[in-house]
């Protein structure tokens, strides 16, 4: 089940990705190539009589036109920026800071991240693996830099007699929920049983969220 959610997940992000690709290409094809046929028609009317809306275009067009080399140079300029930025574990983790907060992905992402965690430790437990390898391993699984951070403290706080719940409250990373099952599961000594749940509800949230979000998605796109 969480390597079908995993595909829905992979798969709605990947078509607005390819929509907002072909629609900037769409943009600058039309930029480039399409608008300038009209620059003479344009011109034997009278730019002076033309809406300003017109105007904006086709001065955006003659910029696309004679300095689409400094377009292409600005791009390659931030790529670079952004690569190095990301290389480092400040920029790394600014990323993946953002990517938890960001407007309408944000929460599908946060959804997915609680869901793996849950998942990922919970497939442990149940197998046997001790609480602190188990967490050892989940933070080395996790790709997000704020989960894993908070993960490590987990393990630390474990390794000095706190039960699991209690980091995870103080992390203020795991929402309230998933805090409150694992207490219920290490009361009743089920905490793999009560990750199981955790990991249940989050998948569910988030197929919820991934159908609002494609639909959202595509006439906000259009």
């Amino acid at each position: 089940k969480f390597a079908q959610v995993q595909a829905k997940f992979t798969s709605a992000l990947i078509y607005p990705a390819v929509v907002c690709s072909v629609g900037v290409g769409i943009i600058i094809f039309f930029m480039s190539f399409i608008l300038p046929r009209f620059m003479s028609i344009f011109g034997a009317v009278g730019f002076n009589r033309l809406p300003t809306m017109t105007v904006l275009l086709i001065g955006i067009s003659d910029a696309f036109k004679n300095y689409w080399w400094l377009m292409v140079l600005v791009v390659i300029v931030a790529v670079i920026l952004f690569k190095r930025f990301q290389a480092t574990e400040a920029g790394q983790r600014r990323i993946d800071e953002w990517k938890m907060k960001a407007p309408l992905f944000g929460r599908v992402i946060s959804l997915n991240l609680y869901g793996q965690f849950a998942r990922t430790l919970c497939t442990l437990l149940q197998n046997g693996v001790p609480v602190l390898t188990a967490l050892k391993i989940t933070e080395q699984v996790i790709p997000n830099r704020i989960i894993k951070e908070a993960t490590a403290k987990a393990r630390d706080a474990v390794t000095d007699g706190k039960t699991l719940a209690q980091p995870l409250a103080q992390s203020k990373v795991f929402p309230q929920l998933m805090v409150d099952l694992v207490k219920i599961g290490e009361e009743t000594g089920d905490v793999a049983g009560a990750l199981n749940n955790v990991a249940e509800t989050y998948e569910n949230e988030l197929n919820i969220a991934l159908r609002v979000m494609t639909n959202l998605i595509e006439p906000t796109l259009i």
